[in-house]
């Protein structure tokens, strides 16, 4: 009687919207399957699930339109991707026809997700209250389907598309977009600067094809907060100087045989520096004290200038930390979250119990001097932690590590035997220990039961896990 009355098909829709946010699509369709039509009509005439991220996996063809989405009449952001060379059978129209009107964000990856756009009749009746449009397929996005977007939407991403022209832009891109996102766009150029909407907020044109001069980025509607474009070595400091004054968050591509050098030019609200590829030069003194994220990759960097990061930095990310010691990491910001050290360092156990005691996460790939005599001195809030290069780890230091870890890489531990997987975090998502010939089949009954990323070697033992997790997904255990 208790389990009748307590059971997830009597939960208020306000709880099943809860609990479908944080599954993926494949999980709210097992709850769909299963056969409660006390549990479907709290799903969907109730309006229990308003996000639906369904990722079918890379196949040739999907056969048809997955029927639940038009069931779901409280969705709000809805994902569907089969890959953008995947096709999926069946008129998008006549299936978009009977989808809820209450979509507001939607994305679609298959290899038609653009062309559809160009001969749909009535995008306005079909998605009255769409925002935000991220496709990512095969298909031309040209100016008929610009034409063609709904009047509401205000965010346009094209993840996959290089063949927008300038003219399409310059000619039909509706006033009311207020973000654009064109990660793979090479025929973006000066004449598209001027003729950008005035209240444009997001522009990311970083291919290799677009070169901007200074005089280009100046021209950029000064509303902009967030920018990603490539820059040439040539005039760099011009360019920079040209950003709007509001800039919020910058991500720079240059090109791996490019650098550049700039000093106090950046805007002075940035919130967050983020140089994709290249070199770069200097000073940390010089960046704006609002900045919360750093990411730089080739610049060597030094204990000194750790002292000088900006003091409510979050998140760092450097790629050449040969200069970097143990002593240097006590000057870190004492607010940092996410740390991220990319190449080979000199960090050895010692510099643990320096760490922000508010941290996050921590990756450290290629520390190979670091030891499992470390973990218990590690910050109990690490929720991702990456030690790829670590070897010496033994069974009993594993239940030393952070109680809430999610995602766990020590790649190269060696010595751990079966018995380590006792002593895991059961809230494991994902697990890498690739380099360990130790482990057998004995480890899989002790393994968290929702890994969904895991790799144990080529022993067999992953391949039996998925066997368990889908024995206790068959029998609701």
């Amino acid at each position: 009687m208790a389990s009748q009355r307590y059971g997830l098909w009597n939960a208020p829709p306000e709880v099943i919207n809860e609990i479908s946010s944080y599954i993926v699509g494949q999980d709210v369709l097992s709850l769909w399957l299963c056969g409660s039509k006390r549990l479907m009509y709290g799903m969907a005439e109730q309006g229990g699930v308003t996000r639906l991220l369904l990722k079918v996996g890379f196949m040739k063809h999907l056969r048809c339109w997955p029927s639940i989405i038009s069931e779901l009449k409280g969705l709000h952001v809805l994902a569907l991707d089969v890959g953008s060379q995947s096709t999926i059978r069946g008129s998008a129209v006549d299936a978009f026809k009977t989808w809820p009107r209450s979509i507001r964000e939607l994305i679609l990856s298959y290899r038609e997700a653009e062309q559809i756009w160009s001969t749909m009749p009535n995008s306005a009746d079909l998605f009255p209250n769409l925002k935000i449009l991220r496709l990512a397929g095969r298909g031309a996005f040209g100016a008929s389907a610009m034409k063609n977007l709904p009047p509401t939407v205000t965010t346009l991403q094209l993840t996959t598309n290089s063949a927008l022209t300038a003219a399409t832009l310059r000619e039909h891109l509706p006033r009311h977009i207020l973000h654009l996102i064109l990660p793979c766009n090479e025929r973006f150029d000066s004449s598209c600067c001027t003729t950008l909407p005035e209240t444009l907020q997001t522009l990311h044109v970083p291919g290799w094809g677009v070169h901007l001069n200074a005089t280009d980025i100046a021209s950029l509607p000064r509303t902009i907060t967030d920018i990603k474009i490539r820059l040439s070595a040539d005039n760099t400091s011009a360019k920079l100087k040209a950003l709007p004054n509001g800039l919020k968050h910058l991500k720079i591509a240059i090109g791996w045989n490019c650098s550049i050098e700039f000093g106090r030019i950046l805007p002075v609200h940035l919130l967050s520096l983020v140089i994709l590829d290249g070199s770069t030069s200097f000073k940390f003194a010089d960046l704006p004290s609002t900045l919360t994220k750093i990411r730089i990759p080739e610049m060597t960097v030094e204990d000194s200038d750790l002292a000088l990061l900006p003091q409510g930095l979050l998140s760092l990310s450097l790629d050449d930390p040969k200069r970097i010691t143990d002593e240097g990491i006590a000057a870190l910001p004492r607010g940092l979250k996410k740390l991220v050290i990319k190449k080979k360092c000199l960090l050895t156990d010692e510099c643990v119990p320096l760490l922000p005691t508010v941290l996050r996460v921590l990756w450290l790939p290629q520390c190979s001097l670091m030891t499992g005599k470390c973990f218990k001195e590690l910050p109990r809030g690490i929720y991702s932690l990456n030690l790829a290069s670590i070897r010496q780890v033994k069974d009993e230091q594993i239940a030393e590590l952070p109680p809430y870890l999610l995602a766990l890489n020590l790649g190269s531990a060696r010595d751990l035997t079966d018995a380590f997987a006792k002593s895991l975090s059961r809230g494991l998502t994902s697990l890498v220990i690739s380099d360990n010939p130790n482990f057998t089949f004995a480890c899989v009954p002790w393994l968290p039961t929702h890994i969904s990323d895991v790799n144990l070697g080529h022993n067999g033992v992953v391949d039996k896990y998925r066997i368990e997790q889908k024995k206790r997904a068959a029998t609701g255990r």
